[in-house]
């Protein structure tokens, strides 16, 4: 599944607010029939979260 985030191109990406983007795929598993709607949503890190996280 996160290959998956990953491999989202840039034009797949739509506006979702101000500083957000949101993109979506179909997530199927092996051994099943089932399928999901996978929503990403991507946020700009703040300089402040990154040297918490650092």
């Amino acid at each position: 599944m996160f290959k998956s985030i990953k491999n989202i191109q840039g034009e797949e990406w739509q506006t979702f607010s101000k500083r957000e983007k949101i993109a979506e795929f179909t997530h199927t598993m092996q051994d099943t029939n089932n399928a999901f709607r996978m929503i990403v949503i991507k946020k700009p890190k703040f300089k402040s979260e990154v040297q918490f996280l650092t």
